[in-house]
């Protein structure tokens, strides 16, 4: 009999243990189920490039800007404008860039704004007076800059949300220098064997990068706030991709158009240099934003590109 209960209870036992063991193992599948179910619904629910409003009222914005530009160069080209009025363009930019970027990151105040609304007007100004002048008007570049320069120190924290950020700046600036240079050269080569003549003029070309590298910094500074807020809310590569390519087409059709109506550019020639600048414009910022985490190199890369199109007598 003792050893009849010794057998039951062993059996007993080893019963409970395999049903702990299946109930253990039921367990982990369970919860293996409910986080790959989180997991596909955490994925569903990201926001997509369009889910709301940014991606496209940041395009608005910088259509705005563009089609002040394209506008300003038909009136220039046919004579009702002076150039140094034509160049307003800049300001314009400038001030709905830095304004866009900061509505975008959540860090547009009172302050800011009329902070802002001085700098432009000090900014473009200054430009308009002594346009002129080249050795002078080339302080825009430092009037342009300043304003930022004293946000990222004084709030770096607001100001990384903008792409503009202290530390690895050197590197950033660097890298943008290095990438403008070597794209500028090829695309140079390459411009120079389809028979384009280049008339280097060193004061223009330095007046025009002093102003144009400002107003670049704004304008990317806005790109990469949205990027930066759509990468926030988990949104895919692809989805960020497709909100580049939006603000860059928005970017670049007006001016372009405008460029094209007041020089009388064939159309072939325009779409070509609209899709190759839209190209340019989506990969560069995609891969700089992601690498470097700045507007910075995307800044200096258009700057030297204006400066490619400024000596081949394209602007």
């Amino acid at each position: 009999m003792k050893n009849d209960s010794q057998h039951d209870n062993g059996a007993n036992r080893k019963r409970r243990k395999q049903e702990a063991v299946h109930a253990s193992s039921y367990g982990v599948a369970v919860a293996a189920d409910i986080s790959a179910a989180m997991d596909s619904l955490q994925k569903q629910s990201r926001p997509g490039a369009f889910a709301n409003s940014t991606v496209i009222t940041a395009s608005l914005i910088l259509a705005l800007g563009s089609l002040v530009s394209g506008v300003l160069s038909i009136f220039w080209e046919k004579g009702a404008i002076t150039v140094e009025t034509k160049d307003i363009l800049v300001g314009a930019l400038y001030i709905l860039g830095f304004g866009g970027a900061l509505l975008f990151s959540g860090g547009l105040t009172a302050k800011r704004a009329l902070m802002l609304a001085a700098a432009t007007v000090l900014f473009q100004t200054w430009n308009t007076i002594f346009y002129s002048n080249p050795p002078v008007v080339t302080l825009v570049f430092a009037l342009g800059l300043w304003l930022p320069a004293y946000w990222t120190v004084s709030d770096p924290a607001a100001m990384e949300k903008l792409g503009l950020v202290r530390k690895g700046l050197v590197v950033n600036s660097i890298a943008g220098l290095a990438i403008a240079a070597a794209l500028a050269l090829y695309m140079s080569w390459g411009m120079k064997n389809f028979g384009f003549d280049f008339k280097i003029e060193p004061w223009r070309l330095i007046v025009n990068t002093a102003q144009v590298f400002p107003m670049y910094l704004a304008v990317f500074c806005l790109f990469f706030a949205v990027w930066n807020k759509l990468k926030s809310w988990g949104a895919s590569p692809s989805d960020m991709l497709i909100a580049l390519s939006v603000m860059s087409v928005f970017l670049s059709v007006p001016s372009f158009a405008g460029v094209a109506i007041a020089t009388k550019t064939p159309l072939g020639t325009t779409v070509s240099g609209l899709a190759a600048s839209v190209v340019i414009m989506i990969l560069s910022t995609y891969i700089t934003f992601s690498k470097f985490r700045s507007a910075v190199p995307a800044a200096c890369l258009f700057t030297a590109l204006a400066a490619l199109l400024l000596i081949t007598g394209l602007t």
